[in-house]
C-alpha cells in the first residue's frame, strides 16, 4: 500500500480483503481497480466494483471468497492530511451497500501518516484513527 502511495503522483484508491479474528483485523490482499482519480479526489463506482468482482471470479478459483471478504478501502491524500473529506464519506456510502457487518477505511499520505477508521455497521459505531501495526506472517511469534 505504501508503494502505491509513493509511486502515484495523484490520489489513488484500492480495495482489500480482510480477515477478522475477534477485534483484530488483517488486511490480507489489496487490489488496484478502475477508478476516477484526480489530484485531490479518487472515486470507485459501484460499476467499477462490479466489473472488478466479475473479473476476479472468472480469474481465480477462490474468486467468490475474495469478493465476499472485501472489507477495506484505502486511498492516498498525497501530501494533505489524513482527515476524512466529504468525498471519503460519499465513498463509504458505496461500500456500506455491499456489507452490513464492518468495513475499514485507510487514508494514507506521502508524509508517512496512515489513519484507519473501522465502521461497525451492524452496531452503528465508528472507531476513528484506530491503532494499527504491520503483521509479518513469516515471524515465528
Amino acid at each position: 500500500m505504501l508503494a502505491l502511495v509513493g509511486l502515484v503522483p495523484s490520489e489513488v484508491g484500492w480495495i482489500g480483503s480482510v480477515i477478522r479474528s475477534g477485534n483484530e483485523f488483517i488486511i490480507e490482499e489489496v487490489f488496484l481497480i478502475d477508478q476516477q482519480a484526480h489530484a485531490t479526489t479518487t472515486e470507485i463506482s459501484p460499476d467499477g466494483l462490479a466489473k472488478w468482482a466479475e473479473g476476479i471470479m472468472k480469474e481465480r478459483v477462490d474468486g467468490v471468497e475474495v469478493v465476499n471478504s472485501i472489507r477495506f478501502w484505502g486511498h492516498s491524500h498525497v501530501y494533505m492530511g489524513t482527515s476524512l473529506s466529504g468525498q471519503d464519506d460519499s465513498q463509504m456510502q458505496v461500500f456500506s451497500e455491499t456489507c452490513d457487518d464492518f468495513f475499514i477505511r485507510g487514508i494514507f499520505n506521502k508524509l508517512g501518516r496512515i489513519e484507519f477508521t473501522i465502521y461497525f455497521y451492524s452496531l452503528g459505531v465508528e472507531v476513528h484513527d484506530a491503532r494499527w501495526s504491520v503483521f509479518d506472517s513469516n515471524e515465528d511469534d
